[in-house]
């Protein structure tokens, strides 16, 4: 069982990276170049578009990363049955990693929502356009600012999971070298928290998001499968 919700923690993750930099480097589709005197409603319905080109990527990331982080859930159990009921960090292990599995699943499913609420339709030709366009601009914002800290929720329970997973773990097969990257994950995800509270650095929070979500995480995750997946479980 953790053997196999292993790989397929790597499998979502890795496939959701692949899929999201496609898209951030528009090898897919490459997005309108408007003039530079183009407004806001100008801008978003000659991006339309693109937008209906680029969904079937941004959708397929998105349901990915919500699916391995769905996969979290049941892996934070799976690994807490390996310790001890008596070590009282094993509750902290698994309410972090589930309630961040739940957390973010739930942020990419509103974001699919709202982005797919948009592909559809651009306006409903109303008589009402220019005011109908500026308001979806602003209501996807604004759901997008909420899914944004849904996100850092979920990184932050996610990095004390894996910070407390590579404590408990180390004695029970997985060593210092996980432990060490347990940490190294944790560390990486908190940075991106800690640039969007202070308003700077997207790319490099995009390229750190990246790296835990297609490489580290995965190399985590198999190794873990790898490790323990053979071993009796303590007290499930």
């Amino acid at each position: 069982m953790l053997r196999t919700l292993c790989w397929i923690l790597a499998v979502f993750f890795f496939g959701a990276t692949v899929l999201h930099f496609v898209d951030q480097l528009n090898l897919y589709a490459v997005p309108p170049t408007l003039p530079e005197s183009s407004n806001m409603v100008e801008r978003a319905l000659g991006s339309f578009d693109y937008k209906q080109a680029i969904w079937p990527i941004f959708f397929g990331s998105n349901l990915l990363f919500g699916l391995g982080l769905l996969t979290l859930v049941p892996l934070a159990f799976v690994i807490g049955a390996r310790v001890p009921r008596t070590d009282d960090r094993r509750s902290l292990l698994t309410s972090t990693l589930a309630a961040a599995g739940l957390l973010g699943a739930a942020g990419q499913l509103i974001l699919i929502g709202a982005v797919r609420a948009t592909v559809d339709i651009a306006y409903c030709d109303c008589g009402f356009k220019d005011q109908e366009v500026v308001s979806q601009i602003w209501a996807q914002m604004l759901i997008e600012g909420a899914v944004g800290w849904l996100l850092n929720g979920t990184a932050i329970l996610a990095a004390i999971g894996l910070w407390t997973a590579g404590n408990l773990l180390r004695a029970r097969g997985m060593g210092e070298g996980w432990q060490w990257l347990s940490r190294a994950i944790a560390v990486v995800l908190l940075i991106p928290v800690l640039l969007s509270i202070l308003g700077t650095g997207d790319e490099v929070a995009n390229l750190l998001i990246g790296l835990a979500t297609g490489i580290l995480l995965p190399i985590w995750a198999i190794w873990l499968g790898r490790n323990l997946g053979a071993t009796t479980v303590l007290d499930a």
